[in-house]
């Protein structure tokens, strides 16, 4: 506890209640909320996990047919939440077109394995192509290098 604050303790102390009941009142639940802000805040700090984001971000592609559809926003669009985020307390990673490669998104999923503990928050956001799988029906991002082979479109035309 800083002196500043022992000072406005001290002061509340020496006041008579009997004779200033309303006063002391109002004067006890002011002291209330000064120690609410002053102790509350570094120990809800000190105690919040660990958070991290990996926003991975592609607008354009390695391959020239993934560039056919003309994305124009995934790399904006993670920035803008990237700085939301921040705001909130995240510690922010960018894997942006060329940088989102295979193995690059890999090496980086590694690494939150060793931040935090078990209390962290991990965010992940991609942001570009995906590709789903007509017999399994599951859906994949798209990396920068993602290389094609027997592509077809919803319909099963090959593309």
């Amino acid at each position: 506890m800083n002196s500043s604050m022992c000072s406005v303790i001290a002061a509340f102390a020496l006041l008579d209640v009997r004779k200033h009941k309303r006063t002391f009142c109002l004067a006890f639940a002011i002291l209330q909320s000064i120690l609410l802000i002053a102790f509350a805040l570094p120990c809800t700090a000190q105690n919040a996990p660990d958070k991290y984001a990996l926003l991975i971000a592609v607008t354009e592609y390695d391959h020239p047919s993934f560039n056919e559809a003309g994305l124009k926003f995934p790399v904006r669009d993670a920035e803008t939440l990237g700085a939301i985020l921040k705001e909130g307390g995240y510690h922010v990673d960018y894997l942006l077109n060329g940088q989102a490669t295979r193995q690059a998104i890999e090496d980086k999923l590694a690494t939150f394995s060793k931040r935090g503990g078990n209390s962290g928050v991990v965010f992940l956001a991609v942001f570009g192509h995906g590709i789903e799988f007509v017999k399994t029906k599951l859906s994949y991002f798209c990396p920068y290098d993602t290389e094609l082979q027997n592509v077809l479109d919803a319909s099963g035309k090959k593309l």
